[in-house]
This record gives C-alpha cells, structure tokens and sequence, in this order.
C-alpha cells in the first residue's frame, strides 16, 4: 500500500506543477513528453490522462492583441 501512496502523492504533486506553469511552459511540457514516450504504450496512456486531467482544471487564458 505505501508503493500506492507514493505513486499517489508524485501524482497530485505533477498535477499542481503543471497548473502553476504559464501557458507556453505547459504546452510545450505536453508536447515534449508525449511524442518523447510514443514507443511505450503504459507512458504513453498515462501521460494522455494525466494532461487531460490538467486541462479540465486549468484555467482557459486566451491572449487578446
């Protein structure tokens, strides 16, 4: 069970990283670690969810010029 909470705890601390980050810093994170992991299915799975649930929670910023 503590292989779980840690898991769980690396997790919650990715997700409130990748809120802090500004706009460009996220996108350019997700794109990077997604087509970096492709050949491994497992990572690849993971990282899709992980950036979706990101995406749900953070704030939609559209820059006006």
């Amino acid at each position: 069970m503590k292989d779980r909470e840690e898991f769980n705890k690396i997790v919650a601390e990715s997700v409130e990283v990748l809120l802090k980050m500004d706009v460009d810093t996220y996108n350019m994170t997700k794109i990077v670690l997604l087509i970096c992991r492709k050949e491994h299915d497992a990572c690849r799975e993971y990282l899709q969810k992980l950036f979706a649930f990101t995406d749900q929670r953070r704030p939609l910023l559209i820059r006006m010029k």
